[in-house]
């Protein structure tokens, strides 16, 4: 067979028969959503009890260390869900198709750990306030 037929009978097959393991991929994948809806789970559950906690709060007029408390758990929280969220998207990297794809989940990487940065350093901050 000469070079110009297999280059030929490449391009008559689909890409999904040209990748060998395109089940791999879609474990990743598989793997990448489950990560992604725990982080997602994470900040909703923090989100819930923390809004439950302020009403609470609210309504029974407590000290105002209760409400920093409050703050302080939530923000950890969202923490916690953000690196999960973050850990997805670097998953997501192993597969990515291209440079252009690359380089939105670097631009998302980059803003989600800037996000992280931050509220990491409210919360010292409060935990130093607290103290």
């Amino acid at each position: 067979m000469t070079l110009l037929a297999t280059v030929t009978q490449l391009f008559q097959h689909s890409p999904n028969e040209l990748h060998p393991l395109n089940w791999l991929d879609t474990l990743i994948m598989f793997f990448k959503q489950v990560i992604r809806l725990g982080g997602t789970l994470v900040i909703s559950a923090g989100a819930c009890v923390a809004f439950l906690r302020y009403v609470r709060w609210r309504f029974h007029k407590r000290a105002r260390d209760e409400f920093n408390a409050i703050r302080l758990h939530f923000g950890q929280t969202i923490l916690l869900g953000l690196e999960f969220i973050v850990a997805a998207d670097v998953i997501e990297t192993t597969i990515a198709p291209d440079y252009y794809a690359l380089g939105i989940l670097i631009v998302v990487v980059a803003i989600r750990m800037m996000l992280s940065t931050s509220l990491s350093k409210e919360i010292a901050l409060d935990r130093v306030n607290k103290d």
